[in-house]
């Protein structure tokens, strides 16, 4: 009957070891390397997007300025 309590008590601290394991790496290793990657992820595809409508606004003021240049010239 010892002998039984004893293996519950072992297997009951080895499993919250491997519990508390699990835990920790989850937390602190698996969760901030999907936080920042997915932080990484917003920013690029945010940066894409304002690149993006840099351009077209660029394109816009251009090709309006050089209707206005042939406006003039013709």
């Amino acid at each position: 009957m010892a002998y039984v309590l004893l293996c519950n008590i072992r297997f009951r601290k080895t499993s919250h070891l491997i519990v508390s394991s699990i835990s920790f790496f989850v937390a602190f290793i698996v969760f901030p390397f999907f936080f920042f990657a997915t932080l990484n992820i917003i920013s690029f595809s945010f940066l894409c997007f304002s690149g993006m409508i840099k351009s077209t606004v660029l394109e816009i003021v251009v090709s309006h300025s050089r209707r206005r240049c042939l406006d003039r010239t013709s």
